[in-house]
């Protein structure tokens, strides 16, 4: 590529690479890993015209948890990942394929692919830097997953619009605009 004087490089990293994620902290240190290292070599290949794309997918409905946490190598997990209702926002595995798809076409830097609630923590992050602000969110949310998987249950999240409707715009928009469930974010 550098002799070629083009080229590009692209990164499956993850939202956790930007959000901590609570009771996920070696993923999240890997992640941030990739994130420096990448974010050191893009500076380092841009003379050569070469594109480093860092990927963060959020949740995606997969077979990765029928393998993880069971404990056996030979045992997979009996749950579900479409029916588990604490799954329910997870994005479809072609979807996000399709989005990656598009970030590489258009040689983007880094794309955020997620539903919500889980594509508002990047923006969060991003728009409102407290990093106390961040750190009492996670830390909450820590303790709530903590305590849930301490007695055994499910966790459940309660959506609600994430974005403050625009008076500027008709009320169909507004709901047009709160059914988007997937955003492509260049930084």
């Amino acid at each position: 590529m550098m002799e070629r004087g083009e080229g590009q490089i692209v990164v499956t990293s993850s939202l956790s690479g930007i959000i901590p994620t609570p009771v996920g902290s070696a993923y999240s240190g890997s992640k941030f890993a990739v994130h420096g290292f990448f974010g050191a070599l893009r500076a380092e290949l841009h003379s050569y015209d070469i594109n480093i794309l860092l990927a963060c997918p959020g949740p995606v409905i997969s077979n990765v948890g029928k393998n993880s946490l069971v404990g056996e190598p030979d045992k997979t997990s009996t749950l579900d990942p479409t029916k588990d209702p604490m799954r329910a926002n997870d994005m479809p595995t072609a979807r996000c394929a399709r989005l990656l798809a598009v970030g590489m076409a258009n040689r983007l830097d880094e794309i955020w692919v997620a539903r919500h609630p889980y594509l508002s923590y990047p923006y969060l992050k991003s728009y409102l830097p407290v990093p106390a602000l961040m750190r009492r969110m996670t830390t909450t949310f820590a303790k709530r997953r903590m305590k849930v998987i301490m007695e055994g249950k499910k966790m459940h999240f309660r959506l609600g619009p994430s974005l403050k409707c625009d008076p500027s715009i008709s009320k169909e928009k507004n709901q047009q605009y709160s059914q988007i469930n997937c955003c492509i974010n260049v930084v």
